[in-house]
């Protein structure tokens, strides 16, 4: 086999694995990966003659190169149904929705109530000392989500404000 026939049919195979590759790392390259398949495999069934080429030699090539291009065909096809099928689970899942908040309890209305009041003498009194901090986890354990996320943007509101002046962390 002459040199420049080797590395054709050497560049077709490299190019039959490239595509195959490609196309697993890009799902919108269907098109273009058919293209370029119809293309090597219109220029494998018409070979360019070529002068003192060793038949077994060609045929292995070929051989090698239809295998490669059959390889990425039935990739190309197998990922096009797997996407499919994906889309088809996706469509028919039903995601649930989140169930509403429960109302607050007596206990933790009171809780938030207790943790109102302390905040609102912290600030008559200018300072946010260690035992109103304690005091005030023991509230914030108690109360619901939305009050203890409401209670901590005040408090943090009121420091920054200079309400408050805290004696150290402030909860």
């Amino acid at each position: 086999m002459t040199a420049p026939r080797l590395l054709a049919v050497a560049a077709l195979l490299a190019a039959a694995g490239w595509i195959g590759w490609t196309y697993r790392s890009s799902w919108r390259s269907a098109d273009r990966l058919e293209q370029r398949l119809q293309r090597m495999e219109t220029a494998l069934a018409n070979p360019a003659p070529s002068s003192g080429a060793a038949a077994g030699d060609h045929q292995q090539l070929e051989t090698a190169v239809a295998f490669q291009l059959r390889t990425a065909h039935q990739g190309a096809e197998a990922l096009g149904r797997i996407q499919e099928r994906l889309d088809a689970l996706a469509a028919s899942v039903a995601v649930p929705a989140a169930p509403p908040p429960s109302p607050p309890t007596a206990e933790q209305l009171a809780a938030a109530s207790a943790a109102r009041a302390l905040m609102a003498r912290g600030v008559e009194q200018g300072r946010w000392t260690e035992d109103s901090r304690r005091e005030m986890g023991r509230f914030l354990n108690e109360m619901d989500h939305d009050a203890r996320d409401e209670l901590a943007r005040a408090l943090v509101a009121a420091v920054n404000a200079g309400k408050l002046t805290p004696e150290g962390p402030i909860l």
